[in-house]
């Protein structure tokens, strides 16, 4: 019915789905909605394909609500986790523009000269190009930086458009595991926090029956 093509139309998008692995990762949207105490939401989703917690940071307002999540309330808990989750996203994802080294470059220079534009490699040096701006350079910026012939702009521009791409894709696996692992971790701690409660509780219950002091209960 309508609902279900609702649902259809807001499933994760194809770059960002993933296979099914193993019960772990699948694991993770259950995990995370029950460490926020809004467990009962997390079958909507799930139904839906999201799955893995990376997958969340794409969904909006109005995406939640068209999963089947209505009551107010519960939409804000739920737009609040994706929230969270879209902030430790974008720092994992500055955090490793920063750090990000071409494996078989140990710099500009020597990536320019892999791909054979080794000559505009001082030109590069002069506007302190370096990894961490080099994805972000655009048709316009290698114009502005004095490469006016079409040819080379051209074809440095394609080849910085290659390695962005292979670099975002290689980020994202990266960002997805660190995030596994955290959350993982996180569900983990909580676990154990439920669990030292609880047997506190049930030492604070033997100790009122007599029982920790090795005495049992009188009978009357």
């Amino acid at each position: 019915g309508a609902a279900a093509r609702r649902r259809a139309a807001h499933r994760p998008p194809p770059s960002c789905r993933l296979p099914r692995a193993s019960s772990g990762p699948r694991l993770q949207v259950e995990q995370q909605f029950k460490m926020w105490g809004i467990q009962h939401l997390s079958a909507f989703f799930v139904r839906a394909g999201y799955r893995q917690l990376v997958d969340l940071i794409h969904l909006s307002k109005q995406d939640i609500m068209a999963l089947g999540v209505t009551k107010d309330a519960e939409v804000r808990r739920a737009v609040q986790l994706v929230e969270r989750l879209k902030q430790e996203h974008r720092k994992e994802s500055l955090e490793m523009d920063a750090l990000f080294v071409d494996p078989d470059s140990v710099d500009v220079k020597t990536w320019l000269e892999k791909r054979s534009l080794g000559e505009f490699a001082k030109l590069f040096e002069r506007h302190r190009v370096d990894f961490e701006v080099l994805g972000d350079l655009t048709y316009e910026d290698l114009k502005e930086m004095g490469l006016n012939e079409v040819g080379p702009r051209r074809r440095i521009h394609r080849q910085i458009v290659q390695w962005r791409d292979d670099r975002e894709a290689k980020k994202a696996d990266a960002i997805r595991s660190r995030m596994q692992v955290q959350e993982n971790k996180a569900y983990l701690e909580s676990q154990q926090q439920n669990v030292d409660d609880r047997l506190q509780h049930l030492k604070a219950s033997l100790g009122e029956s007599g029982y920790v002091t090795g005495l049992r209960p009188s009978s009357g």
